[in-house]
């Protein structure tokens, strides 16, 4: 995960199939506590329509309160279809 800091604020970055979004939180909170610098665009993505579990559910919230976009529906085959960034 120490590559992760090497990331600046304008990069991009697109996790695909996140479920409960339980990596993209721990992504976001690794780097919350190991880098001072602002988080880069990230968006996290589901295949379902809404969040599968209670669990999935909170981390949704923590995504957004950490100003991450989360899109639900979100076929991985068709990505290009979604306008992410």
């Amino acid at each position: 995960m120490e590559s992760l800091l090497e990331l600046k604020e304008t990069d991009q970055v697109l996790f695909l199939a996140e479920g409960n979004f339980t990596f993209s939180v721990s992504v976001v909170d690794f780097w919350s506590k190991n880098n001072s610098l602002k988080l880069p665009r990230i968006a996290a993505t589901c295949f379902e329509e809404k969040p599968v579990s209670k669990i999935a559910e909170e981390n949704v919230e923590k995504l957004k309160n950490f100003s991450v976009s989360v899109l639900f529906s979100a076929d991985a085959t068709k990505w290009f279809d979604f306008n992410v960034f």
